[in-house]
């Protein structure tokens, strides 16, 4: 268990936050007081009427707003998603072709077991992509890079499967 006052995310990781609402704002927070030094966040509102609440919440905290999912892509090693639920396979297939080899994604989703099999269904279709990025960047070999994906789709399916969906 970690420390108070501890993070288990290193100072010099670059965060992104897929969602910059009432979830991604308390995240931002939380990992600035925490140490993190790069935050970086994206939200539909961003360039809208809406928008005036993020951008200044982000400019108290230090976060920078990205213009779009690629552009947060481009600088971020650990992606925290958490959009609601109607977002949740928009957001899988935006990130599918963004996303850098070595950056770790988690998603905090709301979603279907429906939603969920279709962004696994997104991952299998990444299979020779995903498996090769990671026998770059972990130093598996190319079969175990292949299994470890193909798993990673395979528990989101069973445990849908588990739902009854």
């Amino acid at each position: 268990m970690t420390e108070v006052g501890t993070s288990p995310i290193p100072a010099h990781c670059r965060v992104g936050l897929v969602g910059y609402g009432e979830v991604g704002r308390i995240l931002a927070e939380d990992l600035r007081a925490r140490g993190v030094a790069a935050i970086g966040a994206y939200d539909l509102k961003l360039g809208t009427a809406q928008e005036g609440p993020l951008v200044a919440h982000a400019a108290r905290h230090g976060v920078r707003l990205a213009a779009s999912h690629e552009d947060l892509a481009a600088e971020a090693d650990l992606v925290i998603c958490a959009v609601t639920a109607s977002q949740t396979v928009i957001v899988a297939e935006a990130w599918a072709p963004a996303v850098r080899p070595g950056t770790w994604f988690l998603d905090f989703n709301s979603a279907s077991p429906g939603a969920k099999v279709r962004a696994a269904a997104l991952i299998e279709e990444r299979l020779f992509e995903l498996g090769a990025s990671m026998s770059l960047e972990v130093g598996k070999n190319r079969m175990e890079s292949l299994g470890d994906v193909q798993e990673t789709a395979d528990l989101i399916y069973y445990s849908c499967y588990q739902m009854d969906i």
